[in-house]
């Protein structure tokens, strides 16, 4: 009898502890409530906190992009406005597309050089007309128009510079120039005088005994012109600043004080542009081999302080050069005869005596 009510005791005392106390069922319920409450709110943090997150990275990047583009905006600005400011300062700013190449030499003489802005005007017209792509252009009236250019740059000299030389500041700023002078001495003004005068082409010209003065600047000219200069200009008026600056600044009251090497270099520049077909170009600068050719071998009778004339060691050492490194030269075998003629004298001579070989040796230009 007792198994027959088993089951149903022990689901009685089961259902009786399950419902014996409403209390604690409640508060489980409560708190099983608060922690979803408390899982939904932790979520909703974290979701806001993402969002905030979110918003304001989006801000950041939102700043950093404009301050990005006001840097642009403004590195632009500052570009476009120096590129404005050295277009206004170029050249060629208000040159145009230049003139016919026949018309070159008047066009240029109706400018004012005694204002550098005009000179650079000048410089601009000649690129444009000279230096444009694909142009043909004679030889002949490009050198024409060269020519007219550094002849009215050189004739309104006084008022290229101002009519300054009667100012404070020139003599010093010549002083500079001539690298006789240091900086720490010069003035304001004075330095103002420089770059007026280098941006206007002109060099310091040595002139002897402490002299010097201002001229135009050869191998300045090259550069500045050179798109409208052709191959065979540019070699004429290179060779023409090199015997500007070693070779005419070269002479003092001693006589000859540069180096002989350089008046060497003066021949073979001028050869190199003699030996053209180009004749526009090539007359002239035969000429000129031919005066650098004789000054080469009468340095000694220059050399004031050594009479009667003596072919010091250093130049002996200088013509055995030009007979090694430009034994094809045309000048090769005047240089081969001067020095046979002198090694018979001990390299020593008197001034008639020298002229005479001088020439002699310049008979044999372009033999053997």
């Amino acid at each position: 009898m007792l198994k027959k009510y088993l089951v149903p005791i022990a689901l009685l005392v089961a259902c009786d502890s399950a419902s014996s106390d409403p209390k604690k069922e409640t508060k489980a319920k409560a708190d099983a409530t608060a922690e979803a409450k408390a899982q939904t709110k932790g979520k909703a943090d974290a979701d806001a906190k993402k969002e905030g997150d979110a918003a304001k990275a989006t801000d950041a990047k939102n700043k950093a992009d404009a301050d990005a583009k006001g840097k642009a905006d403004d590195a632009k600005g500052k570009a476009d406005a120096d590129a404005k400011a050295d277009a206004d300062a170029s050249p060629s700013a208000d040159a145009g597309p230049g003139v016919p190449p026949e018309s070159f030499v008047e066009e240029i003489r109706k400018l004012d050089f005694a204002n550098p802005d005009k000179s650079a005007k000048a410089m601009a017209m000649f690129n444009a007309t000279f230096g444009k792509p694909g142009a043909k252009i004679d030889e002949a009236t490009r050198r024409k128009a060269i020519e007219a250019l550094l002849e009215f740059w050189k004739g309104n000299l006084p008022q290229l510079t101002h009519g300054e030389y009667d100012s404070p500041d020139i003599q010093p700023a010549i002083c500079f120039m001539s690298k006789n002078c240091l900086d720490d001495e010069m003035t304001d003004g004075a330095r103002d005088k420089v770059k007026l005068f280098e941006s206007l082409g002109l060099r310091v010209a040595y002139l002897g005994e402490g002299e010097y003065d201002l001229e135009l600047d050869h191998a300045w000219f090259v550069t500045a012109m050179a798109p409208g200069l052709s191959p065979q200009a540019k070699a004429f008026y290179t060779a023409k600043a090199w015997e500007a600056d070693k070779v005419d600044d070269a002479w003092d009251e001693p006589g000859f004080v540069g180096n002989a090497d350089e008046v060497a270099e003066a021949v073979i520049k001028w050869e190199a542009v003699s030996s053209k077909s180009d004749p526009v170009w090539s007359s002239d600068a035969k000429s000129s081999a031919d005066v650098m050719a004789r000054t080469y071998l009468e340095i000694c009778l220059r050399d004031f302080e050594r009479p009667p004339c003596l072919v010091t060691p250093e130049y002996r050492a200088s013509y055995e050069r030009f007979l090694k490194d430009h034994a094809s030269s045309r000048y090769a075998p005047a240089v081969r005869h001067f020095m046979t003629k002198m090694k018979a004298t001990r390299f020593r001579t008197n001034e008639d005596k020298l002229e005479k070989l001088v020439a002699a040796s310049m008979d044999h230009v372009g033999g053997k």
